[in-house]
Parts: structure tokens; C-alpha cells; sequence
């Protein structure tokens, strides 16, 4: 009571001061699993009509003793059972439903794009060839049509923002591979070690890689408020603090989950990041290849830990590289005699980092680590 909010009450049952809640079971084997685990949190009954597999626990329906409770308790209980159905009328061809689920699918593209942008670039586990092979093959789940207004996402108000997955990254093992555990079991009410500090230099460099995937890639990029500013934060409450405006002053980030104390963070408007974000909606915006054009992957190298994929259009020939790993990395392109590549873009901003290097029918393009490029090939005139 008191106006308090679900993860205040988690809280509050932690000291002591609340002995129950009544919650969804998802909800609480997705914010307090441990609690499960260990004993400490004692489901009493579930309101679905069955028993939860695996829970031990009777439904509320062992109670009740006339049809009228039954019949109360039923419709209290029908959104529960429904959860937010999405039907179709009657005599929908299966093709026509197939394509209805994977449109579905695709509005949030976890399984296409943010599960395997979390394995590769953000956790550095997934190995580059089995990163394009996903990304390929999950691409093929949709028409071409289709492929172009996928939201690609890798933050929102239901994750930990990017730039806490980052500072997170080495958390391991993982509860549910399949996903590199993208929104599982990300705050400090689930993890204790979870780091709720701002993010340093290096991991900024590979925010901004994860960024210029998602205006590179095919479909829609789709940032979530203040990334681009710079905020940093864990799941639910933490990603959802107020706007960071430039021209204003804030107190310190030091606020828990787990009324723990903590280590005053710096806040403040990130003018840097938000300049890269503004230049990269600038080159998605000059490049249509980049928001309609085709899409082609290179043979990807495990060893270095480089990706790359090709856009184009009947105007332009964009190349994307990302190099992961901790060298330098000489990308050989195929350049017949007469074209040029030209360097037009880079995650960091150190264009004079890279080298680039034309002869015969090649050029050899030396990326730095933990960096990404775009270059443009003109064809021989």
C-alpha cells in the first residue's frame, strides 16, 4: 500500500516490512528467480484453472466450492488465461497466418537482429561466421518487403539500456544461450553483481558499433529516448530515469534497486555520443541503399573476429565492416581496375587510424580494433 510500486514492494519484502505480493508467475520468476530457487518466496496458489508445471502449488480452484465461485473467479481470471491475444477470422489460409506470426515477429526484431548484435558485438561470444549465418538466415523468415520495416532494437524500456549491457558483458554463464541472455535477469534484483555504473571509453567505442549496425542494417533502427544522450541503466527502474537535456546540471547517479549504497555516478549530458548518433541518421539519410538497397554478407574470420556485409542500390555500393577483435584487421576488397573506395564513415571519428591501400584488383583496408567502417566503391568510369 502507501502508493508503493511493484520493485519497491520487492524491496520492502526483502527487509521484512511486506510478507506477500500478488503477481504474475513470469513476473516473478523474471524479476526474483532466485527467491524461487532458494525457498525464500512461497507461491500459495496460481489462478489459471491447471496447476503451473514444476511449481508446487495448487490452483485457486481447489478452494472454491459452488459453480458461482468458479464462475467469478473464471471471469476475473480470463485475461490471464487470453494474456493479449492477436486472432484471425476463420478460413485464413495457413500460408496467409505463417506470414501474419512472422510480420508479428518482425515488428520487434529480438530474434533477427538484437539477439545475435548481443552475442557478437556486445558480449563477444558469438563467432563472426555464426553471427552472419544467423543474421542471414533470420533474415530469409520474411519477405523482402518486409525485411525493410523489421524495428531493430537493442535497448528499450523493457532491457537494460545498451550501454549497461555493455558494462555487464562478462556476466556469464548464461540462463538462456539462444539469446545471450538479451532482457534476462538484468538489474541488481536479480543479480546482485549487476554494475550499475556508467559506461568508460572502450565501451562507448563498441556502443557506438552497435549503433552503426543498426543504420546500416537492413530495417528500421529504433532508438529508445536518452540513448543517444548517453544514458546508462538496468531493467525496470532504471531505464525508465527522466531525459538527460543538455544546458542542465544533475545530481549524481546513486539511487538502488536494492536501497544498497552505492558509488556516486556522474550525470550529464553526452555531447559526443549524441553528435555520433546525429551523424549516423545523417549518412542512413544521404545513402537510400542503406534504408532499400540489397544486402550481401563477405565470408566473415572468427580468428580476427571481423563482419562485414555489403548494401547497395543502382546509385551506390556501401561496404560495413566491424572489426570485434583486439588487432588490427586487413579487410581485402575486391577493387577491378578503375573503381575506387573511399572511406566515408567510422564509429569512432579517428578516420587517421585507418589505412587504406589499392593494387591490382584490390584494395586492402586496415581496421583498427574494436572499430567499424563504411566505405563507398565508385565504379571505373
Amino acid at each position: 500500500g502507501g502508493g508503493r510500486t511493484v520493485l519497491n514492494l520487492h524491496a520492502a519484502i526483502e527487509r521484512g516490512e511486506v510478507q506477500g505480493i500478488c503477481q504474475t508467475y513470469t513476473a516473478i520468476k523474471h524479476g526474483n528467480d532466485a527467491w524461487l530457487a532458494d525457498g525464500r518466496f512461497k507461491i500459495l496458489f496460481n489462478l489459471e484453472k491447471n496447476p503451473i508445471p514444476g511449481v508446487d502449488a495448487p490452483t485457486i480452484y481447489k478452494f472454491t466450492k459452488t459453480q458461482e465461485q468458479r464462475d467469478i473467479i473464471g471471469l476475473y481470471n480470463s485475461s490471464v488465461e487470453l494474456g493479449r491475444p492477436v486472432v484471425a477470422p476463420p478460413g485464413v489460409p495457413q500460408d496467409r497466418v505463417t506470414a501474419l506470426r512472422r510480420a508479428f515477429d518482425a515488428t520487434m526484431n529480438y530474434f533477427g537482429f538484437s539477439f545475435p548484435v548481443k552475442g557478437f558485438l556486445i558480449d563477444d561470444t558469438l563467432p563472426a561466421t555464426r553471427a552472419v549465418a544467423e543474421f542471414r538466415d533470420r533474415l530469409d523468415h520474411h519477405l523482402p518487403t518486409r525485411r525493410y520495416a523489421m524495428l531493430n532494437l537493442i535497448d528499450g524500456h523493457d532491457t537494460d539500456r545498451v550501454a549497461s549491457m555493455i558494462v555487464n558483458a562478462a556476466r556469464r554463464p548464461y540462463e538462456q544461450p539462444d539469446r545471450f541472455d538479451f532482457d534476462i535477469a538484468v538489474s541488481p534484483r536479480q543479480h546482485a553483481d549487476y554494475d550499475l555504473r556508467g559506461p568508460d571509453d572502450r565501451e562507448r567505442r563498441i556502443q557506438r558499433m552497435v549503433a552503426l549496425f543498426q543504420f546500416t542494417y537492413v530495417g528500421a533502427p529504433m532508438m529508445y529516448y536518452g540513448t543517444e544522450a548517453g544514458m546508462w541503466g538496468a531493467d525496470d527502474p532504471c531505464d525508465r530515469m527522466p531525459m538527460v537535456w543538455p544546458g542542465m546540471q544533475f545530481d549524481p547517479q546513486q539511487a538502488d534497486p536494492r536501497d544498497r549504497d552505492r558509488e556516486p555516478c556522474p550525470v550529464g549530458f553526452d555531447q559526443t555520443t549524441f553528435a555520433f548518433y546525429r551523424a549516423a541518421i545523417e549518412l542512413r539519410k544521404k545513402y537510400p541503399c542503406l534504408r532499400h538497397g540489397g544486402i550481401e554478407f563477405f565470408p566473415a574470420d572468427d580468428e580476427a573476429r571481423f563482419l562485414a556485409f555489403e548494401r547497395r542500390d543502382t546509385q551506390d555500393r556501401l561496404l560495413v565492416g566491424f572489426n570485434r577483435g583486439a588487432e588490427p584487421y586487413a579487410w581485402r576488397i575486391p577493387s577491378p581496375a578503375g573503381s575506387s573506395v573511399a572511406q566515408i564513415f567510422t564509429a569512432s571519428g579517428e578516420v587517421q587510424k585507418f589505412a587504406l591501400a589499392a593494387g591490382g584488383e584490390s584494395t586492402v583496408v586496415t581496421v583498427p580494433p574494436l572499430e567499424a567502417v563504411v566505405l563507398r566503391v565508385a565504379p571505373a568510369n
